[in-house]
């Protein structure tokens, strides 16, 4: 007595899987017989081979079982690794430009530092900062307030800012790439003013660029220097952030509404 046909041949069950892992959200393209190629995250790739899976269909085992091991094995390769704790660090945007970001990761965990003026978070390598997404801050098991706590306590630890330059208007350095998030370091900015004995004023030309000068100096010298600055700098901020403390020192305020409270 023959044997029973096989319920699908190796082309039908190499296309019927393509089509379930596109279901899921995947790309996959046939690259051969019980071959694909699935595209990762971080523009990585990966060739699949389905031999594992057809021999079991082939001998009549359910289709559905073998493309549900296909779907888990994908996942689990598409997953990218939990982002290194001691790297996380906030990173300024402007809110404007999260619209973009968010239309590619909808859920970018991000919170206001004023209006107009967002923190968001970045992984550091080491040459290149990563964005940050949901799918980041829950492997990393955290809360939007504990990833904020998180990368702020990094930041502290890139270590003492340094003061640079010698006139009226100085830039405050930490590690050259996130240098304006230094704003979310209340402590840092009580101990320089107290170090100075006196205010300051800010100047934000990008997210690698921190200006100050101090406040009896006026907006002056800033706005002159903030114009340079973000001529020179990478990705320069479109708006002109030119701030000062509020009375307390909890919040940060632009120049012209300095002296509403802060609550």
């Amino acid at each position: 007595m023959p044997a029973p046909a096989p319920p699908v041949d190796p082309a039908a069950f190499t296309a019927a899987a393509a089509a379930h892992l596109a279901a899921a959200g995947l790309s996959a393209t046939v690259a051969g017989p019980l071959a694909l190629t699935v595209a990762l995250p971080g523009g990585r790739t990966a060739t699949l081979r389905l031999h594992s899976l057809w021999w079991p269909v082939r001998s009549g085992a359910p289709v559905d079982d073998a493309l549900a091991r296909l779907l888990s094995t994908v996942e689990a390769q598409a997953r990218p690794p939990a982002p290194d704790r001691a790297r996380v660090l906030p990173y300024l945007r402007e809110t404007a430009a999260l619209a973009g970001l968010r239309a590619a990761s909808p859920l970018l965990p991000a919170r206001a530092l004023l209006p107009g003026l967002s923190t968001t978070y970045m992984a550091a390598g080491d040459d290149h900062l990563r964005q940050l997404r949901r799918v980041d801050a829950d492997l990393l098991q955290l809360d939007d307030a504990a990833l904020h706590a998180l990368a702020c306590a990094n930041l502290a630890r890139l270590g003492p800012p340094r003061l640079v330059g010698g006139g009226t208007v100085r830039r405050l350095a930490l590690d050259g790439a996130v240098d304006a998030s230094a704003l979310l370091l209340r402590s840092l900015w009580d101990e320089l003013e107290d170090g100075l004995g006196e205010a300051v004023l800010v100047a934000v030309p990008s997210p690698a660029r921190l200006l100050l000068c101090p406040a009896r100096a006026g907006p002056g010298p800033l706005l002159d220097a903030l114009g340079a600055a973000r001529l020179a700098a990478d990705h320069p901020f479109r708006g002109r952030w030119l701030l000062r403390r509020g009375p307390t020192g909890a919040r940060w305020l632009p120049v012209a509404a300095a002296s509403a409270s802060d609550g």
